[in-house]
């Protein structure tokens, strides 16, 4: 039992000796403030008993390297400034002591001992206040991170942790902090003469003193908190430009539609082998819905960590920037997965180009020896074109091109099969069901009888056609689909932009007029309107929508009113105000439309701009009246301002009261209570004229400065304040608050010799309240009388005499302004000495601490503010609120900043002003080639007179002419632009719409160029003279760039051509056209009208169903 207890025992000690070795104090530094805390001897102890001042007479005043001003300058300062007097008085002392001088020694070393030690405890608040500071940020940082935390931040904890334990153990032989703080006490704490006092105030406040390690210390804290704070705004910063550039992407990608674009996509650009090694085989979608859910989960991140910030408890910080740190990881993802896609994307789209091109040259390969049906409708479908010029974005391409892949691929599955006699007959009449139901319904809402009718003799044809003649009639089935969507695109390719307008104002109407725009949602899943689903109600859907705009319209000035009061910003700024003066305050307000709404009506804005103030710049179009303001019109995307200025008083005093807590003859400390309002939360300069000079003064926040005269001071005071009613409190230290004369005479009475000293004490500044003074004379020893001097007079005093020494105690619990207080002592004897008249104590005056700003170099720090805040004004507020002050130093550390500020401001203008020129040239440019293209287009597309009536029916013609207007609206809408990024993005724009009509008019040219191929063939096989002519006629309108009209003039001749070929199926022989009446009849009808150019007599006469071309099928 024995051993166990003693091994407990062992083991408890152990335990408690690694704790006590491992486990720092938890306790702040402030807590050891009184280990260094002095007793001095009373002040009346060196009157009584004299000491040498030569120790104050050598002493060092020199303040800490890196003093700062917010860590407590202002005491440390102060006891330097009481060293300094010492050391004054301590120069006045006689050398040596003498009967003669024992009277100055004495007063001189009360004096120089009395500042000494008043500098000591001065420098130990300072000191103390130092330790204070260091915890009051220690302790946030500790808040901050929490224990776990690794890095700088988690170095300095434990630095403080490590100077706690080396305080706490008295520890002085290292050399941390906390080993010079223990050496400090060391000389702190036993001070018996001048020369030791004058050294622990140096080792408190002066070089490599305790308060510059104090300064050092607390800068690697603050520091620790900063690098914390950066890295969580470095963070932040980088997940707001993160979340910029994953938008940006992500806005791109879906843009171009790629979202949706699946796996089969990727198989069919080779095989599969290739495909998973050179694409990764994933679906667009998936990675679309991974950076979908890690920016998500980012977000979430993001908003836990600004929780965490706001919660503020232990570790926030730590796990704020954990979270933060996680949050950019994410998003980092989902951009490298984002980016990735765009670079798979344009891979994916230039490999299905390139396999679609190898599937074309299949197929035409196989159409040398595939059945008359199956080659006429692989004619048909390569004679649609391969490039998808209408499609402005990739994905839809990338589905363009799959799809005719497919169509490819499905040829040659055609082209490779035999087809019997009816199942060829029963795919056509099918075929031509499907038409005449889109057809009838289509004729609700477009004029197609022409497509009607040339449907009705086809199906009236193929009751009787052979079967040599149903390819060719296939053909025209596909062309008389191709003119009806084409007929209704034209007519209603509006109804998409009227559908998005719809969308947006309808629940401005209420939650009906929102649904009946809901409904329409099916015909609108690409944003476009799909006419063959909508066709037979496209009339009914335009007619809702423009109900709905125009219900709408008639509410858009108050929707815009409302918006823009909404939307309006309100912009103060003023330079810092002096309290109870007016302040200069500059307002804007702008007012934005974010709306895709505009009216020339004008709006009235319930905002009222004072009528005292300045306008200093107002919107074009802007009105400002009495109660309101007025715009004339109110444009898309506009934006309106106007600025004022108004003089106001920001801030002004309400009350104040002074109060003297404690005073001698030396000092008076006093406590001032300001209690002021504000209409802000802002800084504000409190600027207190007093009539006394001061030796301290600072306020319980913010920052302080003070410049004293001889009886005069001026407090300036840099403090927060909030909307509605504040208060600051002020301590000051006024030096030689009472004026002190004296006198003295020698009485004769009788045989009796009495000296009778006259004291004359008058408060000169404030009301003193526990005023207590001490003032020792010599004293003598009377023949007869009382041994003990009397006193009398108005004034509290007391008189004792011991040892030689007379002490006289004034005390007065109130000592108002301006009131004099006297005290009469008699001695009934001369003492040896006498003091001369009038060199008492009150006469002694210092120098002042604080002299008033040099007015030269604040009038030049004034004018560089000038300067500088001409080109940026927002540079240099720090330096006037530092001017304002008073603190002269501090303004010129500040007007460097604000050059430094002014000067990237400046490069960054000057850089967005390049790069606004540099794309301004480079929109110029774009513009003029946009023109040439635009040109280019309307040519391709420039009919005769005879096929006009046909340009409505391409659909090509109707993408391109669509893409052309929002072409032209982006060109006009560059020169507005009003920044770079601004104009980059409508650059953007244009050169998008810019490729799909150039992708339009080079589709144009290759339908052109393959129909004219297609007839030189033709014409080696069929042709003679005259078809030679038109197919002339046909090459040179396309090589002069009349793509269109060129097309239909091939391609009627190839439809002649057909008719031929499908003739000779039926038994006729040779290998050129035989020419009866009925082929003449059609030459000539050709060349009249592609030669003359004149118009037709009737629709029916040319073009797709023309009688010349129509004869002879059935």
């Amino acid at each position: 039992m024995r051993c166990r207890i003693v091994f407990s025992l062992a083991a408890l000690l152990l335990a408690s000796v690694a704790l006590e070795v491992f486990s720092p104090p938890a306790q702040a530094l402030s807590e050891y403030g009184f280990l260094l805390e002095n007793k001095p001897l009373g002040f009346s102890y060196y009157s009584l008993y004299p000491k040498s001042c030569s120790g104050f007479s050598k002493a060092n005043l020199s303040l800490a390297s890196n003093a700062r001003g917010d860590f407590a300058f202002s005491k440390a300062s102060q006891a330097l400034n009481d060293l300094r007097k010492a050391k004054a008085h301590a120069l006045l002392q006689p050398t040596f002591l003498t009967i003669g001088t024992l009277a100055a020694y004495r007063q001189y070393s009360s004096l120089c001992f009395a500042y000494g030690q008043k500098a000591l405890k001065e420098s130990v608040e300072a000191a103390k206040e130092g330790l204070s500071i260091i915890d009051g940020h220690s302790a946030k940082l500790e808040k901050m991170i929490g224990p776990e935390f690794q890095g700088f931040a988690g170095g300095i904890i434990s630095e403080l942790g490590e100077a706690k334990y080396a305080i706490e153990k008295r520890n002085s032989s290292g050399k941390g902090f906390g080993s010079q703080f223990v050496k400090t006490i060391q000389i702190v704490n036993f001070t018996p003469s001048s020369r030791a006092i004058a050294a622990a105030v140096q080792a408190l406040v002066g070089k490599a003193s305790l308060l510059e390690s104090e300064v050092s210390l607390d800068d690697r804290v603050s520091q620790a908190i900063f690098l914390l704070e950066r890295e969580m705004e470095t963070l932040r910063e980088q997940n707001g430009l993160l979340k910029i550039q994953v938008k940006s992407l992500k806005d791109a990608l879906q843009a171009e539609k790629i979202r949706g674009i699946g796996e089969d996509a990727f198989y069919l650009v080779g095989k599969a082998e290739a495909i998973s090694a050179e694409y990764d085989l994933e679906s667009f979608e998936q990675d679309f819905r991974k950076a979908d859910e890690d920016e998500k989960t980012a977000s979430e991140k993001l908003s836990q960590a600004e929780a965490d910030l706001k919660k503020a408890d232990a570790g926030y910080a730590s796990r704020a920037i954990e979270k933060m740190r996680g949050a950019n990881a994410l998003l980092q993802g989902a951009q490298e997965t984002l980016g990735a896609m765009a670079e798979r994307s344009q891979a994916l789209e230039s490999g299905l180009k390139k396999r679609l091109l190898q599937e074309k040259a299949s197929v035409e390969q196989m159409m040398q020896n595939a059945n008359a049906f199956a080659a006429a409708n692989a004619r048909s479908l390569l004679a649609k074109g391969l490039q998808p010029s209408a499609l402005a974005t990739r994905g839809e391409r990338i589905l363009f091109y799959l799809q005719k892949i497919t169509e490819m691929q499905d040829l040659q599955a055609i082209l490779g099969e035999t087809v019997g006699e009816s199942e060829l007959k029963d795919r056509v009449k099918a075929k031509a069901g499907v038409l005449r139901e889109l057809v009838e319904r289509a004729l609700r809402d477009a004029p197609l009888e022409f497509e009607q009718n040339r449907l009705g003799e086809i199906e009236a044809s193929l009751a009787t056609a052979s079967i040599e003649e149903y390819p060719f009639f296939n053909g025209q089935l596909d062309e008389l689909h191709s003119s009806a969507i084409a007929m209704l695109y034209g007519k209603y390719s509006a109804l998409g932009e009227k559908y998005g307008k719809a969308l947006f104002l309808s629940p401005f109407l209420g939650e009906a007029q929102q649904q009946k725009v809901l409904q329409l949602q099916g015909f609108f899943e690409t944003g476009d309107i799909n006419v063959e689903d909508a066709a037979g109600s496209l009339r009914k859907i335009g007619g809702t929508l423009d109900e709905i705009i125009s219900q709408a319209e008639a509410k858009i000035p108050a929707i815009l009113q409302k918006h823009l009061l909404d939307q309006a910003s309100v912009e103060k700024q003023f330079d810092t105000p002096t309290v109870g003066e007016e302040t200069t305050v500059r307002h804007k307000i702008t007012f934005r439309n974010l709306l895709p709404l505009s009216t020339p009506k004008q709006i009235e804005l319930n905002v009222q701009v004072p009528p005292t103030a300045g306008i200093t710049q107002k919107g074009e179009g802007m009105t400002i009246g009495a109660k309101s303001v007025f715009l004339s019109g109110v444009a898309e995307g506009g934006e309106y301002s106007v600025e004022f200025e108004t003089l106001e008083k920001i801030a002004g005093i309400k009350k104040s009261q002074l109060k003297v807590v404690s005073a001698d003859l030396l000092e008076a400390n006093a406590e001032e209570k300001i209690v002021f309002t504000s209409t802000e939360d802002t800084e504000v300069l409190l600027l207190l004229n007093r009539p006394f000079p001061l030796e301290y003064a600072e306020a319980d926040s913010g920052k302080t400065m003070f410049f004293s005269g001889e009886s005069s001071s001026e407090i300036r005071a840099l403090v927060s304040a909030a909307k509605g009613e504040n208060q600051v409190s002020f301590n000051y230290a006024i030096p030689n608050p009472v004026a002190l004369n004296r006198s003295s005479r020698t009485i004769q009475n009788g045989n009796e010799s009495l000296f009778e000293m006259d004291f004359q004490l008058e408060s000169k500044y404030a009301e003193l309240h526990g005023f207590k003074a001490s003032l020792t004379e010599e004293a003598c020893e009377p023949q007869s009388g009382p041994a003990q001097p009397t006193v009398s007079g108005s004034a509290n005093a007391k008189v004792s005499v011991d040892g030689g020494i007379m002490e006289i105690i004034f005390e007065e619990d109130e000592f108002k302004k301006l009131e004099t207080k006297e005290a009469r002592v008699f001695l009934h004897c001369i003492p040896q000495s006498q003091f001369p008249a009038g060199n008492g104590l009150g006469q002694v005056e210092t120098s002042s601490p604080n002299a008033y700003p040099d007015p030269a170099l604040a009038k030049e720090l004034w004018n560089q503010v000038g300067e500088i805040g001409k080109a940026c004004a927002e540079c240099v507020a720090q330096a006037k609120k530092q001017l304002l002050l008073g603190d002269l130093a501090q303004a010129e550390i500040e007007l460097q900043t604000a050059r430094q500020k002014a000067a990237e401001k400046q490069d960054s203008l000057a850089a967005e002003s390049r790069a606004f020129q540099t794309l301004s040239q480079d929109f110029e440019g774009f513009r003029d080639d946009t023109l040439e293209a635009i040109a280019e287009f309307d040519k391709a597309f420039t009919p005769s007179e005879e096929n006009a009536w046909e340009l409505g029916k391409n659909l090509l013609h109707q993408q391109g002419k669509k893409t052309k207007g929002g072409l032209e609206k982006l060109l006009a809408a560059g020169p507005k632009a009003k920044n770079s990024l601004q104009l980059n993005s409508t650059l953007g724009q244009a050169k998008a719409k810019l490729e799909s009509l150039m992708q339009t008019l080079t589709q144009q040219r290759e339908k052109a160029q393959q129909e004219i191929e297609l007839a030189e063939e033709k014409q080696t096989q069929f042709g003679n003279a005259e078809t030679k002519g038109i197919l002339a006629k046909a090459q040179d309108l396309s090589s002069e760039g009349m793509h269109f009209t060129g097309w239909t003039v091939a391609r009627d001749l190839n439809k002649l051509f057909k008719k031929q070929e499908a003739g000779q199926g039926k038994g006729e022989e040779g290998n050129s056209i035989v020419l009866g009446a009925a082929g003449a009849f059609v030459l000539i009808a050709l060349a009249f009208f592609f030669l003359r150019r004149k118009p037709p007599e009737n629709t029916e006469g040319s073009g797709l169903g023309q009688e010349g071309f129509a004869n002879g099928i059935s």
